[in-house]
Order: C-alpha cells, then structure tokens, then sequence
C-alpha cells in the first residue's frame, strides 16, 4: 500500500488526512473518523480521549473490520497514534505490522498469537516485516509490553506495535561476507568461514544482534555497579569469549602438567629410582610451605602412627621367631624319643598321652609326636598320630 508520508507533519496534532492514513494502515475505511465530526483533526490528547468516549466512533470501531471489540480496537489505535507521532514507528510499518499479525492469529478464537518459549511465531512475524532481534531483548520487550489484562501465553496487536521499535531493520545489521581466499594446491578455493556458509543470513543476524545486546547489558550493568568517580572513565572493551577461550587454555595447560608430573612419579616408583628430582622437590617444599598451619599436625600424627606400626610389626616378627625355634625344638625332642622307645621295645603311648583334663595346645607337640617316616613326600611332615606298637612282654602274656 503506498502512503503519501511516513509520518505526521505534527508530533502533538493528527489532522484529518493523517487520521484517514492511520485508519487505512489498520485494516478500517478511510473516512472512519471524517464522517464521526472529527474532519478538522484532532490533537493526540484529545484523539486519545476520543477514543474512549466517542459512542459513535467506539461503535463503528466494534466488530466491523475485523473479530475483536471496541475497546481492544482503541487499544490499537492509541498504541500506533503514539508511536507514528513520536516518529518511532511510520505507517507503513504500522500497516505490515497488522498484516504480519493477522497471517498469525488465532483462528480459533481471535485471542491473539500463541508466544511458546521458542518465539518462532514472533519471530516469523517481524521477519515478514523486515525487522530482527536478539532473543533476550525480544523476550525482554514483550514482557515489557504485555498488560495486566491479557491473556497469558498471548501477544495482542497493541503489543506487538510496541515491540517493534526495539527491533532493527535486517538490512542494517552488518554481515561479514563469505570470500574464498584462492585454491589450494587440489584446485579447490578456500573459504574464510565455512559455519557460516551452513547458516541463513537470518541466523547469522540474529547471533551478531545477540553478540551486541549481551556488550550492551554488561555496560549497563557496570554503570550501575560502579561509583560515580569510577563511571568518568571509559570502560574498555571486553571481549568475553576471548577471556572465555584463554581460561580455558590455562586450565588444560595446568592439568597437563599435573598430569605428566604424575606419570613420572609413578614410572619411578615402579623402577626403585628417587621419585622426586631436584626441580620437584623444590615445587613440593613450596607446597609445603603453602599449606594451613594444622599441616605439621597431622603429618606428626601420621609419623606417631607410623612408628607404632613398625613397633607393632617388629614385636609380632619375634613372636613368629620365637615360635618356630620352639616348633623345631618339639620336632626334634619327639623324633628321638621315638628312636629310643623302638630300641627298648617300650610303647611310646604311655608317654605321650597327656593326662585327662591337660592342655592341648599347637604349641606342644608332645600330645601328637610326628613320625618322619610317614611323610608322602621328601620335605612334608605327616600330622597323623604313629600307631603304637606293642612290646615283646605284652605280646607274650596276651
């Protein structure tokens, strides 16, 4: 539609002709308010009054042109009067605005454009406008512009009229074009940025708008934070993925280190070599020297501990000792009084039976004498009791 300015001539007053541009932009007839007695023009307090208490015009403005009431039409009439007079909005963008929303409404009851969390719906319709935005100025905005009284989950005509001035004309957001650098030695040029041959202009867009809303936010931040001899000064650009990007190397490069002095310790320590060298013992006393001052504490009772484990060891190393002499010592004793007792023709039973009620213990190998003869094997001991045989006077007075 072709309008023959873009704005009023006047920031406070709407005259006749501007009326009947607006009412056109809007989806009405052109002579909506000449034929209601307001073709002289009106000023914007007054047109805005008009609105409300005009019957005439509430009830040429109720369900006419379009499914919604007079009062959600005065809503949309003062919103578009206002922003055309204070030359953020122009009635051309006023007239795709109403356009773009209607291709979006919901058919089904006319109680406006469904907003889900991914603003897909809003977003096609400022792109039907020409418009673009960052995602978190645009969410930001339509919070801002919703009322009260809408419904939730909803953008009404009115709203969607106030966010537009916060977006930006995709034709003015700088792109950084796709160049090849010349071919490569397989005769193949070079691009300069192959992710963003993969992207749409408009994701592109939308990244370089979300890049400077988040520089803007941080500015506005610090401005608020800082003192007021502190905001004289100009604050330097910061770059956040640079700073983001050189963290994250200093990190790697630490854990690397980390890692390869653990590597090495541990190839020492299986080959019996010092596991700290002359370099490393120096980083581990400055450790030391970092640590709080309860360190030297627990490390006395760790040393405290040790020498009681070792004490604890040695003791139970001569009991060990001490047990095996005498094991020997009992081994020997019954393997002669065997011998002796088959040369005597005497029975080794009555000897070595222990009295009732006596103590048999591991230690005392008196009560089951072992017999080296019966061993399976060279080296083994048998733990069986020797069967006892009988003398030459037993045998003969049985």
């Amino acid at each position: 539609m072709f309008f023959p300015r873009p704005y009023p001539e006047s920031r406070h007053r709407l005259p006749w002709d501007d009326l009947s541009t607006l009412a056109l932009a809007l989806g009405f007839q052109g002579n909506l308010f000449s034929s209601r007695g307001l073709d002289k023009g009106l000023s914007l307090p007054a047109f805005l009054e008009a609105l409300e208490t005009h019957k005439q015009l509430r009830k040429a403005m109720h369900k006419t042109a379009n499914w919604q009431t007079a009062a959600y039409n005065a809503q949309v009439f003062k919103a578009a009067s206002v922003l055309v007079c204070n030359r953020q909005l122009t009635f051309l963008d006023v007239y795709e605005a109403r356009v773009a929303y209607s291709q979006y409404d919901n058919e089904e009851d006319h109680e406006g454009v469904m907003v889900d969390p991914s603003l897909h719906s809003v977003f096609r319709m400022l792109r039907m406008c020409g418009k673009v935005c960052a995602p978190a100025k645009l969410a930001a905005a339509i919070k801002a512009a919703a009322q009260s009284g809408g419904l939730p989950g909803r953008l009404q005509l009115h709203e969607f009229l106030r966010v537009l001035p916060s977006c930006v004309a995709a034709e003015d957001v700088p792109l950084q074009g796709i160049t090849a650098d010349g071919k490569d030695k397989r005769a193949l040029y070079n691009l300069s940025s192959f992710d963003d041959l993969l992207r749409t202009e408009d994701t592109r867009r939308v990244d370089v708008l979300s890049q400077q809303y988040k520089r803007q936010q941080t500015k506005r931040r610090w401005k608020r934070s800082a003192p007021a001899a502190v905001r004289l000064t100009e604050e330097p650009e910061v770059d956040e993925e640079a700073l983001a990007l050189e963290r994250q190397l200093q990190q790697h490069a630490r854990l690397r280190q980390q890692l390869s002095l653990s590597a090495t310790q541990l190839i020492r320590a299986r080959s019996g070599v010092s596991l700290t060298s002359a370099a490393e013992e120096q980083e581990l006393g400055s450790r030391r020297s970092s640590r709080p001052a309860s360190a030297p504490i627990r490390a006395k009772a760790h040393t405290a501990a040790d020498t009681n484990s070792a004490s604890s060891s040695n003791i139970q190393r001569q009991a060990k000792s001490a047990t095996g002499a005498r094991t020997r010592h009992h081994l020997n004793r019954g393997g002669g009084e065997t011998k002796s007792g088959r040369a005597h023709g005497t029975s080794s039973m009555s000897r070595d039976t222990p009295p009732d009620g006596a103590d048999t213990t591991a230690d005392d190998y008196r009560t089951n004498p072992v017999d080296r003869t019966q061993c399976s094997r060279p080296g083994q001991l048998s733990q069986t009791a020797p069967t006892p045989r009988l003398s030459s006077s037993s045998s003969s007075s049985s």
